[in-house]
């Protein structure tokens, strides 16, 4: 995503941040979580995020993450399959990792559900 926007509302390891257009100096590790945009027109815009780093500044926002998925272009019916799919692998993971891999995935299928409600 590349465009101008009026603010940005993420998850940082401390927590929700809203970061407005000409911001103060700003430097965060990012979390899985699901994006809040207002665009130049002030419209809405939900986005899922993938873990990475966020750093904004008076010249603008930049996030540097693996994922990054606007709402539109999200199918709803095979986010709501794919969470469905995930919870019942939960219940047989092989080890430790596996099940942090699932967690992690189930999370962002959730995440995907939500901002497309």
């Amino acid at each position: 995503f590349d465009d101008d926007v009026c603010s940005v509302t993420l998850r940082t390891t401390n927590g929700d941040i809203g970061i407005l257009k000409g911001h103060i100096d700003y430097f965060s590790a990012i979390v899985t979580s699901a994006v809040s945009l207002l665009d130049k027109d002030e419209k809405p815009v939900k986005a899922l995020c993938g873990g990475g780093f966020v750093r904004g500044d008076k010249t603008g926002v930049n996030v540097v993450t693996d994922v990054f998925l606007l709402s539109d272009e999200i199918d709803r019916q095979s986010a709501l399959k794919e969470a469905e799919e995930l919870r019942s692998r939960l219940l047989s993971a092989a080890d430790e990792r596996e099940l942090y891999i699932l967690k992690d995935t189930l999370r962002r299928a959730e995440i995907k559900v939500r901002i497309t409600e």
